[in-house]
């Protein structure tokens, strides 16, 4: 993804900073409250701060967002696996196969699951229009890893 223009990207930075994505997204919403917010999670990440999704509900600061879900932590076990080998890097990075997709339904938001790569734009879509905040719950192979998690030179 890449901005296009000034003041449109907030990043929490080479490492993740986990957690972070909502927050962003009630500080972009209120920063720019007629500009579109899309946030990109991973499962991992948005476990964290999750909950905060019901203040945007509750404020009514619709947002499109995609939680990349491998029921893993993989940045933490792209790292466990190159230091410690495969035998050992499934520790304490397992997430359960979670529907965060029923979670923003539960409180009150816009949610769909996606398994195949060709609903993802349909289902975009459909959480635009909803005027909810919105999450689209996309399943993703545990094993493919982004090129970033990849170059960090702390795991080499």
């Amino acid at each position: 993804m890449q901005p296009k223009s000034p003041g449109h990207w907030m990043d929490p930075g080479p490492l993740g900073t986990l957690g972070v994505g909502i927050p962003f997204v009630l500080a972009a919403k209120h920063a720019r409250p007629d500009k579109e917010v899309v946030a990109l999670f991973g499962d991992g990440a948005f476990s964290l701060t999750g909950w905060d999704f019901e203040t945007l509900v509750r404020y009514n600061l619709p947002f499109v967002g995609i939680v990349g879900n491998n029921s893993s932590m993989n940045q933490i076990r792209y790292g466990q696996a190159q230091k410690y080998g495969l035998a050992r890097e499934r520790i304490g990075n397992t997430l359960g196969d979670v529907h965060y997709d029923k979670f923003a339904q539960m409180l009150g938001g816009y949610g769909e699951e996606v398994r195949d790569p060709k609903d993802i734009a349909p289902a975009l879509q459909r959480a635009r229009e909803s005027g909810k905040p919105s999450l689209i719950n996309v399943w993703v192979d545990p094993d493919a890893y982004a090129p970033g998690t990849m170059n960090q030179t702390m795991y080499k």
